[in-house]
């Protein structure tokens, strides 16, 4: 498959995007469901993708998680806080897995991920910014971006559900 040019990113609806990206999750990942919708706002677009259903383990038990990897985290949550949301079943993730290599120690945005977790969510990443563009420059505080990426475990209204 050809690369898109910035041009064609561009001009693609973002509603098109999201068909493109749902067909190709479906493919890759036929033993997972996700949600895959847009939402338009004055001055952007944000494409939202959350992972609904896998037969495979996203979210690392608490009991797998060492000690100082929730000690390391130094944002006030106590022990039981840090277990508590392990348990829970929807979680915002933070989006920036594409040059990042497993780290078990890793706390993302408020949940410790297993490895298949982790590539899965980076494969979704890839996917996703195959159709989107970053010509931001944090220096002059100048975003833009083709959309935003809101990527998720669950939904706030619907809980992730492990299969299997």
């Amino acid at each position: 498959m050809r690369e898109l040019t910035k041009q064609e990113k561009y001009t693609m609806d973002l509603k098109d995007i999201a068909k493109q990206v749902k067909q190709q999750l479906k493919t890759e990942f036929s033993n997972c469901v996700f949600s895959v919708t847009i939402e338009r706002y004055s001055m952007g677009q944000s494409l939202h993708v959350s992972l609904m259903q896998s037969d495979f383990k996203v979210i690392r038990d608490f009991k797998d998680i060492p000690e100082i990897a929730y000690q390391l985290i130094g944002r006030g949550y106590t022990v039981e806080q840090i277990r508590e949301r392990q348990k829970e079943k929807y979680h915002q993730l933070n989006h920036h897995f594409s040059n990042e290599e497993y780290d078990p120690d890793k706390w993302n945005n408020g949940v410790f991920l297993t490895k298949e977790g982790h590539d899965l969510f980076k494969r979704v990443c890839e996917i996703i910014n195959y159709y989107n563009y970053d010509d931001s420059d944090s220096m002059t505080d100048y975003f833009d971006v083709n959309f935003y990426l809101s990527l998720n475990i669950g939904r706030w209204n619907k809980p992730y559900i492990l299969e299997g």
